[in-house]
């Protein structure tokens, strides 16, 4: 016992003998039917392992050697009526003759008697109680074929298990791509909105700038144009004036002085061809989503298209504005002007008498203008009023 406590125990009981004392294959190999191996598995703690490690150590260690019929016969090769299995003492012998156990033939109280007896010789795999071991051959091999069958089984469902999981891995795999190009999308998308929200952003800022400078000089231009009625109106006075006092020494078949036109008493014809785009009065403005203030209407017409004079008057401005563009004022008299803006080209000067109808400039974007139109005011004493 001591030899085997400290020599050879933790030599033999290693993992791996114990696992493989646990396999089906193992117990079936060494022919224990499949109840009695249930039995110990449910019943023995531990199991068939831990079943046959104590029973191997109950007989190395605790079993004294008279008493221990496997090492007499290990050692001696004999059996001796003091140390013997139960069925062969002398109590149980005759029992066991008069056939209690009738498949079981005796032949010796010896291993080598009994081997010296047979008519041809043994090999490792013949049995030496015939009935009892074919009885367990064919249960083994009962318990073969079924492990076979078992085997086989659980290939086949080890088999269908892989291809799931790589079918399930390949879709994985899809899906993650699928989640990648998304994101990639996504934070393309998201750059590019970013780039339309700064463009939005500095356009409204561009827009609130441009609106207030225009309107801005759209309050300056009132003054300016009351100055410029002021100014021809007493143009108008001193040319009275002059006319009347040259007219005792005008010659016969002399010119007559330039003569200023009187306060414009008809109505007024459309400057432009082309529909309203844009009436008078409070607008609603699409990129500051506020209603402000439009001071004329606007003629949606093709860059270059004629602009014509609303009604007979003078020029009183032919110029540029920051706001206005390229911008031309007509004096109509009675302190009633038009204004016609982001005029592309100008076909009159300041001082001019123009007719209704002529053409007086050509339709453009300049100024703060986003395409080609006019913008065409009435104002009266340099009030916008609405024109139509």
């Amino acid at each position: 016992a001591e030899v085997y406590n400290s020599r050879i125990r933790d030599r033999i009981w290693t993992p791996w003998l114990r696992w493989f004392l646990s396999r089906s294959l193992t117990l079936s190999m060494l022919g224990v039917p499949w109840p009695q191996r249930d039995q110990i598995t449910n019943q023995y703690p531990g199991g068939v392992a831990q079943f046959i490690r104590d029973a191997l150590e109950t007989v190395v260690t605790k079993l004294p050697f008279r008493n221990n019929y496997f090492w007499r016969v290990y050692i001696q090769g004999h059996y001796t009526p003091e140390c013997c299995p139960e069925y062969l003492k002398p109590e149980n012998f005759d029992r066991l003759k008069a056939g209690v156990v009738d498949h079981v033939t005796t032949h010796t109280n010896t291993v080598q008697g009994f081997l010296e007896r047979q008519d041809k010789p043994m090999t490792r795999f013949d049995p030496i109680l015939p009935d009892e071991t074919a009885n367990h051959s064919r249960m083994a091999l009962y318990a073969w074929s079924n492990l076979i069958e078992t085997i086989n089984s659980d290939v086949q469902q080890i088999k269908i298990i892989k291809i799931t999981l790589e079918k399930q891995e390949r879709e994985e795999q899809a899906l993650e791509a699928e989640l990648e190009q998304q994101k990639s999308e996504y934070s393309a998308d998201l750059a590019r909105k970013r780039v339309i929200l700064s463009g939005m952003v500095a356009s409204r800022v561009q827009a609130e700038s441009e609106l207030d400078d225009l309107a801005t000089e759209a309050n300056s231009m009132s003054d300016r144009i009351r100055a410029l009625s002021e100014m021809l109106r007493r143009q108008q006075e001193a040319a009275r004036r002059a006319s009347s006092s040259a007219a005792g020494r005008r010659p016969k078949g002399g010119l007559k002085p330039y003569s200023i036109p009187t306060a414009w008493r008809g109505g007024f014809s459309r400057p432009c061809d082309g529909p309203i785009t844009s009436g008078f009065g409070e607008r609603f403005h699409p990129i500051l989503k506020r209603r402000r203030m439009h001071a004329g209407v606007d003629f949606g017409a093709g860059f270059g298209a004629p602009i014509r004079a609303a009604a007979d008057g003078i020029v009183i401005m032919s110029g540029y504005s920051r706001g206005y563009g390229n911008c031309i004022i007509i004096d109509h008299g009675g302190g009633v002007t038009t204004l016609y803006g982001h005029c592309s080209a100008r076909l009159v000067h300041e001082g001019q008498a123009v007719k209704q109808g002529e053409n007086i400039g050509k339709v453009g974007a300049t100024g703060m203008a986003t395409g080609p139109h006019l913008h065409f005011e009435v104002r009266r004493n340099g009030t916008p009023v609405q024109p139509y």
